[in-house]
């Protein structure tokens, strides 16, 4: 076999696997859909659907990260309180750099939601510092609320009331 036959079969070759993978990436990325859709009225649902998708179709950044970010909201949603940040890193990695203020917003949140759980309010606050620079640019208003909720809570536990009452409000505004 000459060399330009060899050259020709191995790129025919890395085109079609490129070919499998970007449609197995979008079936994975339909399944993110469908978990995401019913993660506000039947976050169990949605847990269910990440729980049992398969890792390995999870290939691109993108596709892990949004896997990431959305297991740990429903893990949160389903109150099972997590205390390691392994679940939610490659989201906040990911989302550091990419996405919507959505996105940016929500993986900060967790973040700070699981240094909440571990009793750790310092690190706790520096992510909810670090969600609320999008929260102006967030559409997902419910997200915003809740962020603001949290920072007044922290606030609360700290014996802010004037920051606790601030954050009280603007929490009230996203929720209504």
């Amino acid at each position: 076999m000459d060399m330009r036959r060899v050259l020709s079969l191995l790129s025919t070759a890395v085109l079609l696997l490129l070919a499998v993978s970007c449609a197995d990436d979008a079936a994975v990325m339909s399944e993110l859909d469908a978990a995401e859709s019913v993660m506000e009225d039947s976050p169990e649902t949605a847990l269910a659907i990440l729980d049992t998708m398969q890792r390995s179709r999870l290939v691109s950044r993108e596709a892990i990260a949004r896997h990431a970010l959305l297991y740990s909201q429903a893990l949160d949603k389903n109150y099972i309180d997590m205390t390691t940040d392994s679940i939610i890193r490659p989201a906040v990695g990911y989302y550091s750099r990419h996405g919507s203020a959505d996105e940016r917003l929500k993986a900060q949140y967790y973040l700070g939601c699981i240094y909440r759980n571990s009793g750790d309010p310092e690190k706790e606050m520096e992510c909810y510092v670090r969600a609320e620079r999008y929260a102006d640019e967030a559409v997902d208003y419910k997200a915003v609320g809740r962020l603001f909720s949290a920072i007044k809570a922290l606030y609360f536990d700290l014996y802010d009331f004037d920051n606790a009452y601030r954050y009280s409000l603007l929490s009230a505004e996203y929720y209504s």
